[in-house]
């Protein structure tokens, strides 16, 4: 069976190896529950004027709008590859 075969069944998977790699992006974020926000949301509610207050929730826009494309662009690459490993 072929990189570019469907497989209906989960596991086993046919390239075990690449599962480090799996591991290795899984590590590379970083999640919300492992940072404290709170002296930065404390910050941005006291001591922003409105003006940088809208400046800063423009570029927070702007970075979750280029999240969501490369989420679509790896979630549309999936159907190229339609192994679970992959």
């Amino acid at each position: 069976m072929g990189i570019f075969d469907k497989r209906e069944n989960y596991k086993p998977f046919e390239y075990p190896e690449i599962m480090q790699f799996v591991d290795s992006m899984n590590k590379s974020f970083w999640v919300h529950s492992e940072v404290e926000f709170t002296a930065d949301i404390q910050d941005f509610k006291a001591n922003l004027s409105p003006i940088e207050k809208e400046a800063v929730k423009r570029a927070l826009l702007g970075i979750a709008q280029v999240e969501v494309s490369v989420k679509t662009f790896w979630g549309d690459l999936y159907d190229l590859f339609p192994k679970p490993e992959f």
